[in-house]
């Protein structure tokens, strides 16, 4: 790769924006920090952030070393956002891609693998718009590198980059049904999909409501009187959840619909972050997305035409 770091036409800005921008960013997160553990102080959360910026500073070093794997020309690496993984937005004489650094996960590279194959099923044979994994010089969509500066060795894939709009904000009832409609046809096609012998996906068991729902942190938050309504809560969840893969049929799905993870676009609506896809209820990817939207005063209007749609 003949890479040109820095020269991208975005990052040719004056000084005094670009490092401006970056003390606002610091700013906000010193105060993000404090309010996480306002005990620390002004001098922890300062503290807090001169690790973040080391840590980033090292994923990014990985960063470029992945991408002189790939035969792309690239000028340009945007840190997105560190969650289990590490995105980055590349931007290459090839157009932007999305490189996704597997940094803090248990998945298998099993489970790397299916997820990938999967991402290649829907993309030949949908008309629904996901992240399509690209290959490295080497023929391989998966990288594997060692990063001992992070004691780690990490996986990355790179991603071809979705641009549009996360669904977050005003969401009118048409892209609702447009939505469900999208969803619909990933678990029509996961219901009949003959996976190879060696594809493999977690599956989702109702003991693992308590992990979703958090039950293993409440105790640090809440009151002992709070934290018996959680556990309360999760076991009924769990008990119904066992009630709705019996009901309602199990497949391949997404398992994180969360809004960021969706991207509305002028002609469709495109799924993102298909890391967590896996074996369970189908219903379970609509109640995901719907989940973000309770708190909306329109939420049974936005209900009824996503769920007539699937």
């Amino acid at each position: 790769m003949n890479s040109t770091w820095g020269s991208s036409p975005y990052l040719k800005r004056s000084l005094i924006h670009r490092y401006g921008r970056y003390i606002r960013k610091a700013l906000d997160r010193i105060r993000s920090h404090r309010s996480t553990d306002p005990r620390s102080g002004w001098i922890g959360a300062i503290g807090l952030l001169i690790q973040e910026v080391r840590q980033r500073y090292k994923f990014r070093v990985l960063a470029k070393r992945v991408m002189a794997r790939y035969d792309l020309k690239a000028f340009g690496l945007q840190f997105i956002c560190y969650s289990r993984n590490v995105l980055f937005r590349v931007d290459t004489d090839s157009g932007p891609y999305a490189l996704r650094l597997d940094v803090d996960t248990a998945r298998s590279m099993s489970e790397v693998r299916s997820e990938l194959t999967w991402l290649q099923t829907i993309n030949r044979n949908l008309p629904v718009t996901v992240p399509v994994p690209n290959a490295a010089k080497n023929g391989e969509l998966i990288q594997r590198m060692k990063a001992p500066d992070l004691g780690l060795e990490a996986t990355a894939v790179l991603f071809s980059w979705i641009e549009g709009e996360p669904m977050y904000g005003s969401v009118p009832p048409e892209r609702m049904e447009e939505l469900g409609e999208m969803i619909g046809r990933m678990h029509v096609h996961g219901s009949k999909f003959e996976p190879p012998r060696s594809f493999h996906l977690p599956t989702w068991r109702p003991d693992m409501v308590h992990y979703w729902l958090g039950v293993q942190h409440a105790p640090e938050c809440l009151t002992y009187d709070r934290f018996q309504q959680v556990k309360r809560a999760a076991t009924w969840a769990a008990s119904e959840y066992s009630t709705v893969r019996r009901d309602l049929g199990t497949g391949i799905i997404h398992s994180d619909l969360s809004g960021q993870n969706l991207i509305v676009r002028s002609t469709d609506i495109a799924a993102i972050d298909l890391e967590a896809c896996s074996i369970g209820p189908f219903v379970q990817d609509l109640a995901m997305t719907l989940t973000y939207f309770t708190d909306r005063a329109d939420l049974n209007e936005l209900r009824t035409p996503s769920s007539r749609a699937t």
